[in-house]
């Protein structure tokens, strides 16, 4: 799983992005069916490790309105592969039924009484719009009579971030609407116009878990866009942590070293290219200052010694920037 992955689970972690997913991307005739104060998350270790090298899941549940109030189990599963799998309705039913095991083995669910709702969400977020099936009634092969009652038809809801358009991802008190549209970003001026959009909402005190999610997720993906990959021949899981965000954090610091580097070039080539680097890195510090960021929390954004931190916003240049 990748470093991206990870700080993407924290994010739906916490229960307020939960709320806002289904506010935002779920048919409202099912939220408001459900009584989203008693949002309790589950243990998932139930999925074997072969299946949990090609995915990340997050299990939820949470109980209906009215008088039978009962438990509905959401389970949402991150899908970071840059392509959709064609066998994603199989995936969900085999994931579907560990969970249904796993609930009868620890004796949450006794002889006599109802298996509950499992819903599956599907979060997508590759290079290309999803075509495959969203349905095993899609997979298997049609047959006439009385046969058809043994054909399975498992769905699940996807959500394509990709497809979002931008004037759906309008500033306001959903958080994720800006988790979707960071990233949509492509550059780093975008990310800081975007933060101060969202910015009277998500610097809220109430939500100081949410703003550590966030906070570890820009962290990642800045982390992940200064690494370089090597010519070598990329494996399934390689191919899967190359995530379309991860692809843009790169494009983030590209940027800004490129603007970098074209104020330097007056200086000469290799000192041009050097103190290029080095100027882009103390816009993005600078940029992050302006916002009221303490020298901790850059740190950890951008990858750099505290000490280097504090030495770029006490020199000269950082005042001039």
């Amino acid at each position: 799983m990748g470093q991206h992955d990870t700080a993407y689970k924290l994010l739906f972690s916490q229960p307020r992005l939960v709320k806002d997913l289904f506010a935002e991307f779920v048919d409202p005739e099912i939220t408001k069916q459900l009584d989203f104060r008693t949002l309790d998350k589950c243990n998932a270790s139930y999925i074997s490790e072969d299946l949990r090298e090609r995915q990340d899941d997050i299990v939820w549940r949470v109980k209906t309105k009215g008088k039978n109030k009962t438990w509905v189990y959401v389970y949402l599963l991150l899908e970071f592969q840059s392509t959709e799998d064609p066998w994603m309705p199989v995936r969900i039913m085999i994931y579907k039924m560990l969970l249904y095991q796993d609930l009868i083995k620890q004796g949450k669910i006794k002889v006599g009484q109802k298996l509950p709702v499992i819903f599956p969400l599907v979060l997508y977020n590759g290079n290309k719009t999803w075509k495959a099936a969203r349905s095993l009634d899609d997979l298997i092969e049609k047959v006439p009579g009385e046969l058809k009652r043994y054909r399975l038809t498992e769905e699940f809801l996807l959500i394509e971030e990709r497809s979002i358009k931008e004037d759906a991802l309008t500033p306001g008190k959903n958080l994720v609407r800006l988790l979707f549209k960071l990233e949509q970003c492509s550059a780093i001026k975008d990310i800081e116009k975007t933060l101060q959009e969202f910015w009277p909402y998500i610097s809220r005190k109430n939500l100081v878990h949410e703003q550590q999610a966030f906070a570890a997720w820009i962290s990642r993906v800045l982390r992940q866009g200064k690494d370089r990959i090597k010519d070598q021949e990329e494996s399934l899981t390689l191919q899967e942590a190359k995530s379309m965000l991860a692809e843009r954090a790169r494009t983030w610091f590209q940027n800004a070293e490129r603007r970098g580097m074209r104020r330097g070039q007056a200086i000469g080539i290799e000192k041009g290219i050097e103190k290029g680097i080095e100027k882009g890195q103390e816009e993005i510090i600078a940029r992050m200052s302006e916002r009221g960021m303490k020298t901790e929390a850059i740190s950890d954004l951008t990858g750099l010694p505290v000490i280097e931190v504090k030495k770029i916003l006490d020199s000269p240049n950082f005042h001039s920037t």
